[in-house]
């Protein structure tokens, strides 16, 4: 098959900046073009794609708090490029792709004990340049194939590890597009057709609830169309880079954020000033990670780092007090904040850690809007049924915890202790840089003792029987409390 990219090994540095990036350390593997990534907890993965010299099966581990690469084991699936990747818990997925054929073969990560499994085969067949995002505890892949395009669309369960093929994407057969999830739905746009002559930048919404496809507002025509990258933070998705195929650049920027509340696009600034081609991206609680990829035909292992310049964001769980709700505000921006909260009743409140009470269960919309001090703005709504746990409760209670001096509010000594992901689903992964032996215990907020162990180095706790909430944990050596905080189980 006719390969993509023919590359020229060239190492570009760029000492620029501009608002809300920032560059990192270089990616330390081989740069590569058309490679996957994702995140599980507070650190990232990236590996495979088409180097100088061919193809790769690299896979490294990124670590934000300190900047640096640690190589991993090689993919179990081989040399590898235009795969799919993405995260469903604790587990990473890397599958399709091509080398000297389509591939089909599908590969389970997991990092605790760095080694891959592999999984049923795509369900689809063979292919290549595909999308692939997870929305909840399932992942989808769709669209592809070199040469013809395509339009079917899979639903991947780790549980039960099968295939089930959806409603067809309902846009044109294509590959090389991008996509990603916000909350319960999931985004796909942008590609080009099989024989590369016609480009695209319409996007669609698909809701797995219903398993039906809606159109939204197109992205800007003259962003690149060709292998551009796609994110989400918080309950915004963002597309740029790529090469416009089919366009003429005009010159503005090659990033647009969209907001799927009005369905709109807006530009945000970018540092790149050309287009970049076959990146990979993924996202770490408010910030993205990008990089890899191709710049005008150059290889490249630039990394950079993105926060928007402000963040409207919270996650909402029940506590385990009776019919009440714990809601973390993740907020971020230029401080001090203004704070806006809407409960959906009616009612209103300001400040970063309020409370409010319902006056009976049901399905409320609650919405933030927060304002930092350079006056940028942004909103963040979740739609919930709030539900008693008794009959004879008629009141349901929310509680922000503000994640700066709540959530977050830890032992400065610690940061040799890290416990991923938080907010957890399933396995709550706790890894501590000495080879000293330690114990954890987990309490929840009314201080009943959940789970008790010792350990060295680390541990997977399965955290499927607690209930949703907020707990409290302590770290503990010979020496005493060596970390504590809060965790949520979502």
């Amino acid at each position: 098959m006719k390969n993509l990219l023919t590359p020229i090994l060239v190492l570009i540095s760029c000492a620029i900046n501009a608002q809300g990036w920032t560059q990192k350390a270089d990616f330390a593997g081989s740069p590569a073009w058309g490679a996957v990534s994702f995140s599980i907890g507070n650190k990232g993965y990236m590996g495979t794609g088409e180097t100088s010299s061919g193809f790769s099966n690299e896979f490294w581990e990124y670590d934000p708090l300190t900047d640096t690469w640690a190589q991993k084991a090689d993919f179990g699936g081989g040399w590898v490029a235009g795969a799919v990747g993405f995260a469903i818990g604790n587990k990473g997925y890397i599958g399709t792709g091509q080398y000297s054929v389509t591939l089909a073969d599908f590969w389970e990560y997991d990092p605790v004990s760095n080694t891959w499994t592999q999984k049923a085969d795509f369900g689809g067949g063979p292919k290549n340049y595909a999308v692939g995002f997870a929305i909840g505890n399932k992942g989808y892949v769709g669209t592809g194939n070199y040469g013809v395009g395509s339009i079917d669309f899979w639903e991947y369960d780790p549980q039960t590890d099968t295939w089930t093929q959806k409603a067809d994407f309902s846009g044109a057969a294509r590959l090389l597009a991008t996509g990603f999830s916000i909350g319960n739905k999931g985004y796909l746009g942008a590609g080009i057709n099989g024989t590369g002559d016609t480009c695209y930048n319409d996007f669609w919404e698909y809701d797995p609830a219903i398993d039906t496809w809606t159109q939204k507002s197109d992205f800007f025509a003259g962003m690149a169309s060709d292998k551009p990258v796609g994110f989400s933070i918080g309950n915004k998705g963002y597309i740029g880079t790529g090469i416009p195929v089919c366009f003429t650049w005009s010159g503005e920027p090659n990033f647009a954020k969209y907001d799927p509340i009005s369905d709109t696009w807006q530009f945000i600034s970018d540092p790149f000033g050309v287009w970049l081609n076959g990146l990979t991206a993924f996202t770490i609680g408010n910030k993205a990670y990008i990089g890899n990829g191709v710049w005008y035909g150059n290889l490249s292992q630039n990394f950079w780092e993105f926060e928007p310049d402000c963040y409207a964001g919270f996650s909402l769980n029940p506590d385990t007090i009776p019919h009440t709700y714990i809601a973390v505000n993740y907020s971020s921006g230029t401080p001090p904040l203004t704070y806006l909260w809407s409960w959906g009743d009616g009612s209103f409140s300001t400040g970063a850690s309020p409370s409010h009470t319902y006056s009976a269960a049901g399905n409320y919309n609650i919405c933030l809007n927060i304002t930092d001090n350079t006056g940028c703005m942004d909103s963040f709504c979740y739609s919930s049924y709030l539900s008693r746990m008794d009959m004879n409760a008629t009141l349901v209670t929310v509680n922000v915890i503000n994640s700066i001096t709540g959530l977050n509010h830890e032992n400065t000594n610690n940061d040799n202790i890290t416990l991923c992901p938080n907010p957890v689903s399933n396995q709550l992964i706790v890894e501590i840089n000495s080879l000293e032996p330690a114990e954890i215990i987990i309490h929840d907020m009314t201080s009943r003792k959940h789970f008790q162990k010792s350990f060295i180095s680390s541990i997977s706790i399965n955290t499927e029987l607690f209930s949703k909430g907020i707990y409290l944990y302590e770290v503990r050596n010979k020496t005493g409390v060596i970390k504590k905080g809060k965790v949520v189980k979502d």
